[in-house]
């Protein structure tokens, strides 16, 4: 298996963005770094993407992901689903990431669920069932907040975890004017969250 080597270009044969899942990382600021170009500042702090099912935004996401974990030395990412049976289940974002994140030497910690590279990334699959739930990320800071299927959380829930999103201390970019802090909402029509 080859790898890439953090702040490379993805080569194409691994991952190809479908037309919006370009735009998607454009609205990220991450379209330029996925050829190995500087990182540039999220369009605004709140990114929706979705519609429809079978739209690519899962993949998008877990790409998403990756390519910050490659680009943004030290930037932590938070991945997360209502469930955690949405995260490992056929295809889904965990799936998803065993098959391309060791590309770049990601390790996955199964117990953690946590992805670590040696830029000092870092990807967490996280999930929030119960509003309690909420509480269990209080101390944590993500610099990127991804929350899949958004739709299926309360706003409670989804209120607490947007004060999530802020720099982490090992976030080499933050306060550089590149990067700044954004979330993700990944969405179909309908749901609790509607």
């Amino acid at each position: 298996m080859q790898t890439i080597q953090a702040s490379s270009t993805i080569p194409e044969q691994f991952w190809t963005p479908q037309d919006k899942q370009k735009d998607l990382l454009e609205a990220c600021g991450l379209m330029g770094a996925l050829a190995g170009e500087t990182v540039k500042k999220a369009i605004c702090q709140m990114i929706g993407y979705g519609g429809a099912a079978f739209g690519g935004k899962t993949e998008g996401a877990v790409a998403v992901a990756f390519i910050a974990a490659l680009a943004i030395p030290g930037v932590r990412i938070g991945y997360f689903r209502r469930m955690f049976t949405e995260l490992e289940g056929a295809d889904g974002p965990i799936d998803r990431s065993k098959q391309l994140y060791p590309l770049a030497g990601g390790r996955y910690n199964n117990q953690k669920h946590v992805w670590t590279f040696d830029n000092g990334s870092e990807v967490h699959f996280c999930h929030c069932k119960n509003a309690g739930d909420r509480f269990n990320y209080q101390s944590q800071a993500f610099d990127i907040l991804i929350i899949d299927e958004a739709t299926h959380f309360t706003w409670k829930i989804v209120d607490y975890l947007i004060t999530r999103n802020r720099p982490s201390k090992t976030n080499t970019l933050a306060g550089s004017g590149n990067f700044r802090p954004f979330s993700l909402f990944l969405t179909n029509p309908g749901n609790i969250g509607h």
